[in-house]
């Protein structure tokens, strides 16, 4: 008796997992129907018919094929849960799923990404996630969800070692390597980590997409870098042509555009540029970009010109108070400085550029008495930092954005060419530039 028993167990336990998984898989396949029907709540409950029919059963007892299958259904019904909003059936869903293939890295990232959309109750997500990582070290997919988390909870160093190690895993990863260069952006130390771990994937395009990244987000010194990483590469000479133009050397943009044509004489941006440069030199100088002109006036040291183009094309006073500063003509300057409604401060900005102490002492008398002015605060900072005082650039710059969040403009924040604490001031200009 006991033997037959025995015997019955062995053969009957496969037909009884079989039939649950049978039931499970109908229950699924039922429930789908019925939510492509439009049936929201009747969804709903035969999607939670489909999880209790495996409530009980034994994952180890379930060949491994057919659990990760089960896995893979168990990760779409919770997204469709969560979509139905149904988080707590979907939790449940996702815990099944985890039980029956804890390796399943692309259901959990799924999970994570439908959650992180969500914004819903990341510090869980975090905790999942890391214990996840411990059953598949080897995943990207799951250091990038981890990273984004991080992010999302204000854990930056995290979010950036997660990402890292990401890279790290799979250094053909596009998505990561676009998210450590946005998350990048002003920390010249972890971009200097990222392009030595980019430039070890060989991809020069990517390697080539992140130094025009960082050039057009104001790290001009890279041009050069790039040039030496990547020699005879002609968009770089292409950045390079547009900021001679730009700065009005023409005759030197036009040898730049030579070499990219002479690199690759069907380069598009070349020949672009090329055929700009013809278009320039096809009008007259007053038919060109005002910008364009007066940049050209100020490189040749004909400041007078360059203030009457301004002039004649209506600039405003402000405007052609820092041409004739930037340009050097501090009398001018001056003169303007005491038509605006706070010129001891506009004169303190000119004053800085051949005697700082005197304007900082000015500044400082002024400031007592004008705490409330924002153009004065900026000012100040200007002047801090001239004399190399960063913590006093700072401080004042935040002063002055507290005041008047729009007070500073791109003419104002070229001055800090001294600026250390490059993060924060990058953030500051993102802040404030459009």
């Amino acid at each position: 008796m006991p033997l037959f028993r025995r015997s019955t167990d062995k053969t009957t336990a496969p037909r009884s997992i079989k039939a649950v998984v049978d039931s499970f898989s109908s229950a699924y396949a039922h429930a789908k129907n019925v939510e492509k029907d439009g049936k929201k709540e009747e969804a709903v409950t035969l999607y939670k018919k489909a999880l209790d029919s495996l409530a009980n059963l034994n994952a180890d007892q379930v060949p491994e094929t057919e659990r990760k299958n089960i896995s893979d259904i168990l990760y779409s019904i919770s997204n469709t849960l969560v979509m139905l909003e149904n988080i707590e059936l979907s939790r449940s869903s996702f815990e099944l799923a985890l039980k029956f293939d804890p390796s399943n890295s692309k259901g959990i990232y799924s999970y994570a990404k439908l959650f992180l959309e969500r914004g819903e109750d990341t510090l869980s997500l975090e905790k999942l996630l890391k214990e996840a990582i411990e059953g598949n070290p080897g995943s990207d997919e799951l250091q990038v969800a981890l990273g984004e988390v991080y992010e999302r909870n204000g854990k930056r160093e995290d979010a950036i070692n997660a990402y890292n190690k990401a890279l790290e895993l799979n250094p053909n990863n596009a998505e990561i390597a676009e998210r450590l260069m946005n998350f990048y952006e002003g920390d010249e130390i972890s971009q200097k980590k990222y392009l030595e771990l980019l430039r070890k994937t060989g991809d020069r395009e990517r390697i080539l997409e992140a130094y025009i990244h960082m050039i057009n987000e104001g790290r001009l010194e890279m041009l050069e870098e790039a040039k030496n990483v990547l020699p005879n590469e002609p968009r770089l000479y292409s950045i390079e042509a547009k900021m001679l133009i730009d700065d009005g050397k023409i005759d030197l943009a036009k040898a730049k555009i030579k070499e990219i044509l002479s690199m690759d004489p069907d380069s598009v941006e070349g020949n672009m540029l090329e055929e700009y440069i013809e278009v320039l030199d096809s009008i007259s100088p007053e038919e060109q970009p005002i910008e364009l002109r007066i940049s050209k006036m100020i490189n040749k040291g004909n400041i007078g010109d360059a203030i009457e183009i301004a002039r004649k094309a209506g600039l405003s006073n402000e405007d052609i108070f820092f041409i004739a500063l930037n340009g050097g003509d501090y009398d001018y300057s001056l003169k303007l400085a005491s038509s605006f409604h706070n010129p001891t401060a506009y004169r303190c900005l000119v004053l800085a550029e051949t005697d700082v102490d005197e304007a900082e002492r000015e500044m400082n008398a002024y400031v007592a008495n004008n705490q409330k002015d924002p153009f004065a605060w900026v000012v100040k900072s200007i002047i801090a930092d001239y004399k190399g005082n960063e913590l006093g650039t700072r401080n004042f710059l935040n002063m002055a954005l507290r005041l008047e969040p729009k007070i500073l403009k791109e003419n104002y924040i070229g001055r800090f060419k001294n600026f250390k604490d490059e993060d924060w001031f990058n953030q500051l200009k993102k802040q404030i530039l459009p």
